[in-house]
């Protein structure tokens, strides 16, 4: 069947999973999420040496988004870890936010045991599951989130009551600007991608046009590195097609020599810009776009963050990329919310007991009122 992004009445019956409802909300959930506080606010004795953001997949892109949002406000490093393990140098100094809109993703769940073990301060955002009832159990504070959207859906949510905690923590201040400046934005770009506005009219209804039937490679420098990445997890998700993801300045010294030398020309790229961008930068995306790229990509494109702030300009490419994957999805005759990929993945894991093996582990420890004491 040929969708018509303009039949506002299919694009809704398609949406079984309310995913468009989901992401127009953005501007109202940024102002709401920088209300939560966590269940209880700790007093740090002294100052982390380190933050680390602990997540995967939806929950784990607030950790980049975070750690370059607040790289020019804050003195204390943000190490943004999607894996099973902590470094090594986490201790008792260190604070430790694990993120996980379940609460029982197990890579998550064995960073927040190992967390628990060498005594480090933790921090949870979290809907439910596993890792709420554990915070509840013994006192670790943390952020409840609402449990109504798929995880990156949730993305705001996730995201910005971490830099609350830390602002009430004292390690930053002056976001209530930057939050309030963003919601703005949002809301305006909202009035321009929403289902009602044409296609002629509408940025994300003609950016997934653009990219139908193209494998796109989504690059950004600076602030629009996380966002990059989002946009290619969300295509992957949402619209079920392989996508990818590069940075500049890095590209240049690697990637531009599988452009030149590419045969298929069913790439498209995806380049999101901001305002402030380094000079250095401006001159290697022109560069590399007339010497490469439009020689071999079928579509080479550019979203301009807006706004002035940093998260305005990162959120604002992310509301329009993500709308775009939506569209996408409906193109192609895919639902959004569906990803029964990963489900069947998470269903062979279970059979093998890895996810047991690290909930008895941190059973143990919880019982064990010994690691709590100092």
């Amino acid at each position: 069947m040929k969708i018509n992004l303009d039949d506002i009445e299919t694009l809704y019956k398609l949406d079984t999973g309310n995913a468009i409802s989901n992401v127009l909300k953005y501007p109202e959930v940024c102002l709401e999420a920088y209300k939560l506080d966590p269940s209880h606010l700790p007093k740090f004795p002294v100052t982390p040496k380190t933050i680390i953001i602990a997540g995967m997949g939806g929950s784990g892109i607030s950790g980049d988004i975070i750690a370059t949002w607040l790289q020019n406000k804050i003195r204390i490093p943000i190490v943004s870890v999607k894996d099973y393990d902590l470094p090594s140098y986490v201790d008792e100094s260190t604070l430790v936010v694990v993120v996980s809109y379940s609460g029982n993703t197990e890579e998550t769940l064995n960073v927040f045991s190992q967390a628990l073990k060498r005594k480090a301060k933790i921090l949870a955002v979290t809907s439910n599951g596993k890792l709420k009832e554990y915070c509840q159990k013994i006192k670790i504070p943390f952020v409840c989130i609402p449990s109504k959207f798929q995880p990156r859906e949730a993305i705001i949510y996730l995201t910005i009551p971490i830099a609350s905690f830390l602002e009430k923590l004292g390690l930053v201040n002056g976001l209530d600007s930057d939050i309030k400046a963003t919601a703005k934005t949002l809301q305006k770009i909202r009035s321009q991608i929403r289902p009602e506005v044409s296609l002629e009219k509408n940025p994300a209804k003609t950016l997934a046009l653009q990219i139908l039937n193209t494998v796109p490679v989504i690059y950004g420098a600076g602030i629009q590195k996380p966002i990059a990445y989002r946009m290619k997890c969300q295509l992957n998700e949402n619209s079920k097609i392989h996508a990818f993801y590069g940075t500049i300045p890095e590209m240049n010294h690697n990637e531009i020599v599988g452009w030149s030398y590419m045969q298929s020309t069913d790439f498209s790229a995806i380049f999101l810009r901001y305002h402030g961008e380094r000079e250095e930068i401006k001159a290697r995306i022109d560069v590399i776009r007339s010497l490469f790229l439009e020689r071999k990509a079928k579509r080479v494109l550019e979203i301009w963050g807006q706004g002035e702030k940093v998260l305005e300009q990162m959120f604002s490419t992310m509301f329009i990329g993500d709308m775009a994957s939506l569209y996408l999805a409906f193109l192609r005759n895919v639902n959004p919310s569906e990803i029964r990929p990963i489900e069947k993945l998470k269903k062979e894991l279970e059979k093998r007991g890895t996810k047991q093996r690290i909930l008895q582990e941190l059973t143990d420890i919880i019982n064990s009122h010994s690691i709590f004491t100092s």
